[in-house]
């Protein structure tokens, strides 16, 4: 803790002195603050980190940052207000899940032409691949920095398994001994639940719809309910609405419902799957692989004997890499200084000393990381191999390190000893099925579809998460639930959709017709 002080101690008297330091390295104009709004609240090491990044900006690029936090549960409230208000703001984070395709076809989002791409981040246009830029494409426009990132996007299980072993049950392998253990925590704790979803839910049908069957979805448009045949060279959409594999889904998290195992706090929780688990309220999450391990991490920590054991219930099936467009920074047209932003973001994308920072927090064992010490092949230190430092646990657990400042050449991977059993088997082979499909470069064009895409929003919001989640008898809710969607114009915004998915596959080439052939 010393060094770490130490550093705190040094660090504020630096920027005290900031102000005069920057009259010596600019001396026509005072640093320039540039804010930036994330999603998710603010840690207890952020500011301290914050201060690093910022004392590099202002002797390199005579600015700094200032952030602000969305909660997460507020993406589809507080967020486009942002935009509706003309909030003060210079840079914001973006994503498919964030409406990022309607928002820019609304002019919410700056056109990041190729010339401000290459005169002030070249580094950012050069070294990311054109197939990434094409994910951020809506109607041939750049509207954002994606972010260069590796991993799948499938959901895996996080268990209790302290619970699993009190009980005396076998390990879980698929659906039927997961029951038994849900089963078997709503029988006797009273302190817990065995599923509470909230702002992450729709890892619960990747888990028993999307991947056992090798379809993505479209999340730019999650309301209108569009699939793909993610092994397929030229899929072709369908809404899944209309499946008999969607229909199976609905009855069997009826069921889990109707035993009991799904809190019914689903409706109106905000939390997310890792704050849930770690807050002691669910024996059973459900999200991505890296974020179960982190939640494990967590629960280690607190040194109360409980602890996560982690499955992938995906077998061999073939697995979707994670989209560009999972984490972004885009520029609100209400910006005042676009120009300095993307030059802030080719500095910590590419840089790897900032990169280090910004990504990792302070380097330390008594901050947030160090070298784990591994190495590579030929004998040098893998430096991103790491080991969390005390601190780890107060930095890095909102989407400021989720966002355009990932750099592929820099991702980490945590050290053997911060890896729950299995993790890090289990990302090696669900990486080795991973990979990109080029639906994951369309972007459906809604501009004359607004009206009914809100209408269908409602729909979706009203009655389809109640559906989804088991709180209504899908033998007689979906039909319902179809016709309110159909009337809502889902039929007219799936026929553009389709039209202009073949429009989008042909100008690329390839057609489902000659795929199959």
């Amino acid at each position: 803790m010393k060094t770490f002080t130490r550093f705190l101690s040094a660090l504020l008297i630096a920027l005290l002195l900031v102000p005069t330091a920057s009259v010596a390295l600019a001396e026509t104009a005072e640093p320039t603050e540039l804010i930036f709004y994330f999603l998710g609240e603010e840690m207890e090491d952020d500011p301290v980190v914050l201060g690093a990044v910022n004392e590099k900006l202002i002797e390199k690029l005579n600015c700094y940052m200032t952030v602000e936090y969305i909660p997460f549960g507020e993406v589809n409230t507080t967020y486009p207000l942002l935009f509706a208000s003309q909030t003060r703001m210079d840079a914001v984070f973006s994503a498919s899940f964030t409406g990022y395709a309607s928002l820019a076809n609304r002019d919410a989002y700056m056109e990041l032409t190729d010339e401000m791409l290459q005169t002030y981040a070249p580094l950012t246009w050069e070294d990311t691949p054109e197939t990434v830029w094409d994910q951020a494409r809506i109607n041939g426009k750049i509207y954002a920095v994606p972010q260069l990132y590796i991993e799948n996007i499938q959901g895996v299980l996080g268990i209790r398994g302290d619970l699993r072993e009190k009980y005396g049950l076998p390990e879980v392998t698929d659906i039927e001994s997961l029951e038994n253990y849900m089963a078997a925590v709503a029988e006797n704790e009273d302190e817990l639940v065995p599923l509470l979803f909230g702002s992450m839910w729709t890892y619960l049908y990747d888990i028993l719809m999307f991947t056992p069957n090798e379809w993505a979805s479209d999340a730019n448009f999650r309301q209108i309910c569009m699939a793909y045949d993610l092994t397929a060279e030229a899929p072709t959409p369908f809404c899944y609405l209309y499946t008999d594999e969607y229909r199976q889904a609905l009855d069997t998290v009826y069921r889990w419902n109707q035993n009991g195992w799904i809190s019914r706090d689903s409706l109106s929780n905000t939390h997310t799957n890792r704050e849930n688990m770690s807050n002691g309220r669910i024996a059973v999450m459900m999200d991505n692989s890296g974020t179960v391990n982190t939640t494990g991490q967590d629960m280690l920590k607190m040194g109360d004997g409980a602890y996560l054991e982690m499955i992938d219930l995906s077998g061999d099936a073939q697995l979707l890499n994670y989209a560009a467009t999972g984490g972004m920074l885009s520029v609100p047209t209400q910006s005042q200084h676009p120009e300095l932003v993307l030059q802030v973001v080719d500095y910590l994308r590419n840089d790897k000393e900032m990169n280090y920072l910004v990504e990792r927090g302070i380097e330390g064992e008594d901050a947030q990381w160090y070298f784990a010490g591994e190495l590579n092949e030929d004998g040098t230190v893998n430096e991103n191999i790491i080991a969390y430092g005390e601190r780890n646990s107060l930095y890095g657990g909102n989407w400021i390190c989720w966002s355009a400042f990932r750099n592929w050449d820099y991702q980490i991977l945590p050290a053997a000893e911060n890896c729950i059993s299995g993790y890090r088997d289990i990302w090696a082979d669900m990486n080795s099925r991973s990979g990109n499909n080029i639906m994951q470069a369309f972007t459906f064009d809604s501009t004359n579809y607004q009206n009914e895409l809100a209408a269908i929003q409602s729909v979706y919001d009203e009655y389809g998460k109640p559906l989804n989640l088991g709180f209504v008898d899908p033998a007689t809710g979906l039909d319902e639930y179809i016709a309110m969607m159909e009337a809502a114009g889902l039929t007219t915004v799936m026929d553009a959709y389709l039209q202009q998915a073949a429009d989008y596959l042909a100008a690329q080439g390839v057609s489902a017709e000659a795929a199959a052939e």
